[in-house]
């Protein structure tokens, strides 16, 4: 039966080039939900016995219930969107608190368009194609309005005092 375990590492290639579509190219992230995948299937060794199925189906199912999982984690947290603007490093968080109130406030002082694309591809990880179909205008316009949504909160932050280092420490 231990044996039996040994081939799930026989999908490790399959199933970290099916991760990492789903988690819009993060090799890490994918790396990690496909270790997690494996320590599973060995953990669950009547997966690979006689009479159960598909093994690997079930982990394509277990990745992809990780990587699910994974984004709804990161959506919690806020890494997702102003999330992504990394914590200023202090002792009690004060100053990654004001960046980030800075950052919503600048995102609120966007147009709505601007606001909509800057949501579709950061807050919710879609490419600029999905982000396209998403919000039904041209991929163009998605680019386009990325591009002067980017241009615009650089200049409100500055505008506000902020220092471009902060957003990038």
């Amino acid at each position: 039966m231990q044996d039996d375990r040994y081939s799930a590492y026989v999908h490790r290639p399959a199933l970290l080039i099916y991760v990492r579509r789903l988690v819009n190219g993060d090799a890490h992230l994918a790396e990690d939900i496909v270790q997690e995948t494996l320590v599973r299937a060995w953990q669950h060794p009547d997966v690979f016995g006689p009479g159960f199925g598909s093994a690997r189906g079930w982990l394509f199912s277990v990745a992809h219930n990780l990587a699910v999982d994974a984004h709804r984690r990161r959506h919690r947290r806020g890494e997702i969107a102003v999330g992504m603007v990394p914590d200023a490093p202090t002792g009690d968080g004060v100053n990654a608190v004001l960046l980030r109130h800075e950052v919503h406030e600048a995102l609120a002082r966007l147009s709505a368009d601007h606001r909509a694309v800057v949501v579709e591809l950061h807050l919710h990880g879609y490419t600029m194609a999905e982000a396209a179909k998403r919000l039904r205008v041209p991929i163009g316009t998605v680019k386009s309005r990325a591009h002067a949504a980017q241009r615009q909160l650089s200049a409100i932050l500055r505008q506000r005092g902020v220092d471009r280092t902060a957003l990038c420490a």
